[in-house]
C-alpha cells in the first residue's frame, strides 16, 4: 500500500487535514476491497439518466472520467476524500485545510479539473432521498441537482475551460446535505446563523431600525477596509448595547450606510426582530446567463414559495428572516 505522503506527493498536493493519516489505511483497505466506482463510466451514466444531471458536458466528463481510471494514485484520492466526507461535522472544519491534486506540466489537466466532481457524484442518491423524505417537490429537486452542470459552466466562464473548481468543493456541501434548494429564480440554504453585523428592530407599528454590532465602520458609513473606505483615522468600532430600558447603537440610514451616531431605543415600544445568532434562510442570487433576468415578480414568487416550502419541509428549522447573502455569479447557479 502506498503511504499517503507518497501518495499526496505524486499529486503534487500541498496540504491536507491532520485527520486523514489517521483514516487513510481504513480508507485504502476499503479501496483495494472495492475500488473506486466513482468514476466508472457505467456510474456515472446511471446517476446522469436516473437524476438528469448533465446536458451539455457529459461527454468530456467521461473522457475525464476514463483519464482518472487510468491514474491509480487519483482513484486512491478521490475515494480517501469521499471518505473523509461521511463525517460531515468533522469535515465542515477542515476544508480549509485541503488543496486539491495539480496535474504536471504538459499533461492534460481533464482529469484533475474534474477529479472533485467524481468525489461527490456518489452522495447524489442520498441527498435526494432526503429531500423526498422532507416532502420536496420533484420539480424542485430536479432543478437543485442542476446545479452540478451550472458549476461547470461558472468554471467554464471563470477560468476558460470546463471542471468543478476546488473553490466549490465547500459550497456544494450544501447540496450533499440537502441545505440548500433552487426554488424559482433564486437559490434558498439553510443557515444556522445569520451572522450579519446587524440587529433588526421593529417596534409596534412594524417599522424598522437597524443598529450596527461588532465591527468596525468607517465614518463615510462603510465597513473599514472596504475600498475607499480604508483611512485608519476615520474608522471606529461599532457596538450593540443593551439594558434594562433601552436598545442602542450606531443606526443605519435609509441609503445603506451607516450613522456616525448613536441613538436610543426604548424598550417598551421596540423589540429585536433578528440578532447575529438567529437562525435565517440564505439567498443567493444566480447569475442572469443561467437564471434569466431578475424581475420583482419573479422574485416575489421565489420568496413565497420558499417560505411555504421551507416551514412544511424543514419544520424544525425555525428560521427568523429571509437574507440576501450574494450574488452568485461566479458561484453555482
Amino acid at each position: 500500500m502506498i503511504s499517503i505522503t507518497d501518495l499526496m506527493k505524486s499529486l503534487n498536493v500541498e496540504k491536507y487535514p491532520e485527520r486523514w493519516n489517521e483514516i487513510y489505511y481504513n480508507a485504502m483497505k476499503e479501496y483495494e476491497n472495492y475500488g473506486a466506482f466513482f468514476a466508472d463510466e457505467e456510474y456515472i451514466t446511471k446517476l446522469n439518466h436516473e437524476f438528469c444531471l448533465f446536458d451539455d458536458w457529459f461527454e468530456i466528463i467521461l473522457i475525464a472520467a476514463k483519464q482518472v481510471r487510468e491514474n491509480a494514485n487519483l482513484m486512491r484520492y478521490i475515494y480517501l476524500l469521499n471518505y473523509a466526507m461521511q463525517d460531515r461535522n468533522v469535515f465542515s472544519v477542515e476544508m480549509n485545510k485541503i488543496s486539491p491534486p495539480l496535474a504536471p506540466a504538459g499533461e492534460d489537466t481533464y482529469a484533475y479539473d474534474f477529479l472533485l466532481l467524481f468525489a461527490i457524484l456518489p452522495a447524489i442518491p442520498k441527498t435526494v432521498q432526503v429531500m423526498k423524505n422532507r416532502g420536496v417537490p420533484e420539480d424542485i429537486c430536479n432543478k437543485t441537482l442542476k446545479a452540478y452542470e451550472r458549476c461547470i459552466n461558472s468554471t467554464n466562464d471563470l477560468y476558460g475551460k470546463p471542471g468543478f473548481h476546488f473553490s466549490y468543493l465547500s459550497w456544494f456541501q450544501l447540496y450533499i446535505d440537502a441545505e440548500i434548494l433552487r426554488i424559482g429564480r433564486l437559490n434558498f440554504a439553510v443557515c444556522t446563523h445569520f451572522n450579519g453585523c446587524v440587529y433588526v428592530l421593529k417596534n409596534k407599528l412594524d417599522e424598522v431600525q437597524m443598529l450596527m454590532t461588532g465591527v468596525r465602520l468607517h465614518k463615510g458609513g462603510m465597513v473599514f477596509g472596504s475600498p475607499g473606505y480604508q483611512n485608519e483615522e476615520l474608522a471606529y468600532d461599532a457596538d450593540f448595547c443593551e439594558t434594562k430600558e433601552y436598545f442602542e447603537g450606531y443606526p443605519v440610514g435609509d441609503n445603506g450606510l451607516a450613522r456616525e451616531y448613536r441613538i436610543r431605543l426604548s424598550k417598551p415600544e421596540w423589540r429585536i426582530a433578528l440578532s447575529p445568532e438567529d437562525p435565517v434562510i440564505g439567498v443567493h442570487i444566480p447569475s442572469a446567463k443561467y437564471a434569466g433576468r431578475l424581475t420583482e415578480e419573479g422574485c416575489e414568487d421565489s420568496y413565497l414559495n420558499a417560505r411555504e416550502i421551507f416551514t412544511r419541509c424543514y419544520p424544525e428549522y425555525e428560521f427568523k428572516a429571509l437574507t440576501v447573502c450574494f450574488m452568485d455569479d461566479g458561484l453555482p447557479a
